[in-house]
């Protein structure tokens, strides 16, 4: 690996999630758009290199962030965990660049620094590394190197220790369900990770980066501020209305199994990508999915689906396939094959 230009593969569907399609060898049946079917497994597809590299970030919008995660503060005006790890994994960016260019802090990352301190947005190593720069910069001694390397790891791995951390709250929520032992309704605790997971994977995927960038010039050279906004912002408003949403494991007993793809997560309710209303169908295994709606939705609009019949799983898999970017998948290629089921082209994604 070149060190100055490391190649680090980022999964944007994770493989943990992908296991659950593989045979008894670790194998599953890609397919991208209309092309035949191929033969894969989850180390080898729906991974991009450097997926969640992080540009540094404005003080204002740093600062904009905080004030949204506070929104979702508690009584006691604690940020919660999860908020605060984006947010400061959004400074370490901002002061390694500030280090890696002048190996100095500029003024832009000593005001994140600031906020972080000021919003008690730091842990006990961060804590002692800011103290570490701002004694160093205060008397225009050199960083030491140790302290610099710390943070320039943080411009290659970029959100993958967060969307790692992420992953490992929600994973024994989805074994449980997969196994059908899933306890509804899920604590607080639990349905606050299950939220962070859907949001982080409705961001991270292909499709919201495509779309930010065919943003009018102004948009899209902001798209490295936008979606942490976007990740932040749906959190928070998905926290606060946590109480009047439902979360249901749906049961497929039929011969047609469910599929997934590059972007497995579905809104229903879906109108050009809009999030404020959301009727989330979930596919977790072949035979097992979560819907996760306002209560009622259920029974009065979506009942059908506490008894599957194999025409409406078909259904979810072609609404699945258009809400994808490039790939769907599956256990066997006769599914995607009998199926018909691709992605539909768009000519602009590569």
């Amino acid at each position: 690996m070149n060190k100055n230009n490391p190649t680090i593969a980022q999964h944007y569907v994770p493989r943990y999630y992908l296991n659950a399609w593989c045979d008894r060898t670790g194998v599953l049946f890609a397919k991208r758009y209309n092309e035949p079917a191929f033969r894969t497994n989850p180390n080898g597809i729906a991974f991009e290199n450097k997926l969640y590299e992080f540009k540094p970030i404005d003080y204002e919008v740093f600062t904009s962030m905080v004030a949204d995660a506070k929104r979702q503060s508690s009584t006691n005006g604690t940020i919660p965990s999860v908020l605060q790890s984006l947010l400061l994994l959004n400074a370490y960016a901002s002061i390694a660049n500030s280090l890696r260019e002048k190996h100095c802090l500029d003024a832009n990352a000593q005001k994140i620094i600031d906020v972080c301190r000021r919003e008690n947005i730091v842990d006990q190593e961060t804590g002692d590394l800011f103290r570490i720069i701002a004694f160093c910069d205060a008397n225009k001694l050199e960083i030491p190197a140790e302290v610099t390397d710390k943070f320039s790891t943080f411009l290659t791995e970029g959100q993958e220790p967060l969307m790692t951390a992420v992953e490992n709250d929600f994973w024994p929520i989805l074994d449980s369900a997969r196994q059908g032992m899933l306890s509804l309704p899920l604590s607080n605790t639990d349905i606050e990770r299950f939220i962070t997971y859907v949001i982080t994977q409705l961001f991270r995927t292909r499709k919201y980066f495509n779309l930010l960038q065919r943003q009018p010039p102004a948009i899209s050279q902001m798209s490295s501020y936008l979606l942490p906004r976007m990740i932040m912002g749906a959190i928070v408003g998905m926290m606060q209305h946590q109480h009047d949403y439902e979360l249901t494991l749906i049961v497929n007993a039929t011969a047609l199994p469910f599929i997934t793809g590059d972007q497995p997560l579905l809104n229903l309710l879906a109108q050009n990508d809009n999030l404020r209303y959301l009727d989330l169908f979930f596919p977790i295994s072949p035979n097992r999915a979560f819907f996760y709606a306002t209560k009622g939705r259920l029974e009065n609009c979506y009942h059908w689906l506490k008894e599957l019949g194999e025409s409406e799983v078909h259904w979810l898999n072609e609404r699945l396939c258009k809400n994808c970017s490039q790939f769907v998948f599956a256990r066997d290629e006769e599914t995607l094959n009998c199926g018909g089921y691709a992605v539909p082209k768009d000519d602009n994604v590569s």
